[in-house]
């Protein structure tokens, strides 16, 4: 199936959680090459977005991605791709990889007070 890329450069996403992505046997997903499968949720906001929503990102990754809660963080290569299963449909996002956001002077920001 195709993707198509999005362009985030108008989008913030700040980091909810990372879960590994498990099968009906509760063992984790490998991607083709073998690589554990990790789905990262994050809040995403833009001028794109109505309103902010959570969104779930899929990412391949030998280690488990690690962020804090309401860190921002970047995606490389963010693109979707719509899929069908029977009566089910809709659109899946993935990436190459989900980085912590770097601050202009190399350190990383803190992460917003809770409102």
């Amino acid at each position: 199936m195709d993707t198509f890329p999005i362009d985030t450069a108008d989008m913030a996403f700040v980091a909810v959680e990372v879960v590994a992505v498990l099968d009906e046997k509760g063992r984790q997903v490998d991607d083709r090459d073998g690589v554990p499968r990790w789905r990262v949720r994050v809040l995403a906001t833009g001028s794109a977005l109505r309103k902010p929503e959570v969104l779930e990102v899929g990412v391949a990754s030998r280690a488990e991605p690690r962020l804090s809660a309401m860190q921002p963080v970047t995606f490389s290569r963010l693109r979707a791709r719509s899929w069908a299963q029977g009566d089910r449909h809709g659109i899946s996002l993935s990436a190459d990889t989900v980085n912590v956001m770097q601050s202009s002077n190399g350190k990383v920001p803190p992460a917003p007070a809770p409102a």
